[in-house]
């Protein structure tokens, strides 16, 4: 009787386990960092990971300082310590050694993970000696196989911010 139950249960959470949604094997930031390059210009880094054992995924090298939505940027935007939103300049760009193939997405082989860089230089429009600047991460879009759209969710992206600096 016993051993009729583990294997219900057993037959159960194989069953369960093959037809759950497709999670990503990593999908985490690796680390976060924020120089002062001269008194008027930042330079904030956030590294992470991506990879899935079931799917390729795709992840845009494009990125966007407004909090546009769109699944083919990765956007983000400056705060000072009262988490208010800071105007300037920014350059930036999402680097990997990742494939870059169709859409201008990089592309991650499913069983293979990649590790992606944001990288921003943020220049401000009012400069101020007293102001602190950071980062934060508003929306990573990534697709399974070409087809399904997702993103990470605000509960995530909290840890894709660099700690606060002065320039």
């Amino acid at each position: 009787m016993i051993d009729t139950i583990r294997f219900i249960i057993l037959t159960f959470l194989i069953i369960v386990s093959f037809f759950a949604a497709p999670k990503t094997q990593a999908y985490f930031t690796t680390s976060q960092s924020a120089e002062a390059l001269d008194a008027h210009t930042a330079l904030f880094l956030i590294d992470y990971k991506f990879g899935s054992p079931r799917h390729t995924l795709h992840l845009p090298i494009y990125t966007d300082s407004k909090s546009k939505i769109s699944s083919s940027t990765v956007s983000f935007v400056i705060l000072n310590e009262e988490n208010k939103e800071v105007k300037g300049k920014t350059t930036s760009i999402v680097i990997s050694t990742a494939s870059l193939e169709t859409y201008q997405k990089y592309t991650i082989p499913k069983n293979k993970s990649q590790k992606f860089t944001l990288a921003v230089l943020f220049t401000p429009d009012t400069y101020s000696a007293t102001e602190k600047y950071r980062l934060q991460v508003t929306h990573l879009p990534f697709d399974f196989d070409g087809t399904q759209q997702l993103q990470l969710n605000p509960s995530e992206l909290v840890y894709y911010t660099t700690k606060a600096i002065s320039l």
